[in-house]
């Protein structure tokens, strides 16, 4: 009997070994070398990146300065050469219409820095809005910036609010002492990011919360009966806007009750819903449209973020695949080495979480990381398109400081893996 344990033990082995073996022939086979700052070394994966009508690029955590760099060099390639007219950015829609204004050529130059002055922007975002701003002004303005998020990062009802009432000022003056009463209680949580609206929410009596989200609600009511009285644009304008508010106001009051050891499954998605809403709205006003859509790599997968069994959130990216099949594909982008940034609520912190300089150890066995690492040198890219249905497939990936487990066939359409990511500058100033 031992001796049939022991020999069915080797037979698994050698088969392990052997599927393992074929993984890395596989990985190797369909892996590019991809040199920052050097544009046409994406000649070879030009087919993967012009293939779709979005194409969705990630990053595993926020402020990597080489992430910023490497979707820089992206974002010019797919301009220039994939007919892309549409910069998706995870940033408030409401704020993200100055931002399309600037890049127009509204303005100084020097203002983009207004525009990105309410959060941890690398200046290498700049650097990319810089750019677009040069190549519509020789190209008759040809690119457009699309905020897709919830006002101001989940901080924030203002920058929507100020919009919705401008917007129904001219046509319902009726409406307005009740949308100055929602921006006095929202002024008290006016901040710069979801953790730092959340620790404000908590001070909010439940009578204060339910005024809040009811009011927002009648306001959208009272828009949609006196619809007939409203030019078009304007109400569907201030309609998304409302919707953004409303989302907001859900995600915010998630945030607190995870921050008070109360949270429920998917509560999270709020922002993602709206996201996946704003792209959608774009599409159907301009259906012929390329566009590169950036975000975190957990806004775009096409599978639930869950952690350890718990589902944080129904992503942006699993939304958009149901809605647009093929026409959407997500590359995550993730590193080897280096330093990531470590997120921990914290309401004494500048934007409500404290940032660390997190140090990266090699790869874990079983990463996409470490399957990349082992096959290739310094920064790649790998395609999941023709991924062997069997095999030992890598089942995590890097989400900040932590590995999130989860099936990479299903999650994106392919990886970028560079060699070394260190934070931003910005996050130290």
């Amino acid at each position: 009997m031992t001796r049939v344990v022991v020999y069915l033990c080797a037979l698994f082995l050698m088969a392990n070994a052997e599927e393992m073996a074929d993984l890395n022939k596989w990985a190797k086979a369909n892996m590019a070398t991809i040199v920052l700052d050097q544009i046409q070394t994406l000649e070879p994966i030009k087919k993967e990146l012009c293939g779709s009508k979005v194409i969705a690029l990630g990053e595993n955590s926020h402020f990597i300065k080489e992430f910023f760099i490497l979707r820089h060099q992206l974002i010019r390639f797919m301009v220039e050469s994939c007919g892309v007219d549409t910069f998706a950015y995870e940033f408030g829609f409401a704020e993200g219409e100055g931002i399309n204004r600037w890049i127009h050529g509204e303005g100084a130059e020097g203002d983009i820095k207004t525009y990105l002055s309410h959060f941890y922007y690398p200046k290498e975002l700049e650097a990319t809005l810089l750019w677009l701003r040069e190549y519509n002004k020789a190209h008759g303005n040809r690119v457009s910036f699309l905020g897709l998020d919830v006002p101001r990062n989940g901080g924030s009802y203002l920058p929507a609010l100020d919009r919705v009432r401008n917007l129904m000022k001219p046509t319902d003056p009726e409406a307005l002492p009740l949308l100055d009463e929602i921006r006095a209680v929202a002024k008290r949580i006016d901040f710069f990011s979801t953790a730092q609206a959340a620790f404000a929410y908590q001070s909010l009596n439940q009578e204060e919360r339910a005024r809040l989200s009811a009011s927002l609600s009648q306001i959208k009511m009272r828009l949609e009966n006196l619809a007939p009285l409203y030019p078009e644009n304007a109400f569907l304008a201030a309609m998304h806007h409302i919707k953004g508010l409303l989302y907001l106001d859900y995600n915010i009051r998630a945030m607190a009750e995870m921050l008070e050891g109360k949270g429920v499954s998917g509560d999270m998605g709020a922002r993602d819903i709206y996201m996946a809403d704003t792209l959608m709205r774009h599409l159907k006003a301009f259906p012929d449209s390329r566009v590169v859509l950036v975000a975190h790599n957990a806004h775009l997968q096409k599978v639930p973020v869950a952690f350890e069994g718990f589902v944080s959130a129904y992503p942006m990216g699993e939304r958009l695949a149901k809605m647009l099949g093929s026409d959407y594909r997500a590359f995550g982008i993730t590193s080897a080495q280096g330093h990531t940034a470590a997120l921990y609520p914290d309401q004494n912190a500048t934007f409500g979480f404290r940032v660390d300089n997190h140090p990266l150890e090699n790869p874990e066995e079983g990463s996409v990381e470490k399957l990349m690492m082992k096959n290739g040198e310094k920064n790649l890219f790998l395609s999941f398109g023709n991924v062997p249905p069997d095999g030992h497939f890598p089942d995590k990936i890097r989400l900040d400081s932590i590995y999130l487990h989860q099936d990479m066939r299903k999650a994106f359409d392919g990886l970028f893996l560079l060699e070394r990511s260190s934070l931003s500058e910005t996050v130290f100033r």
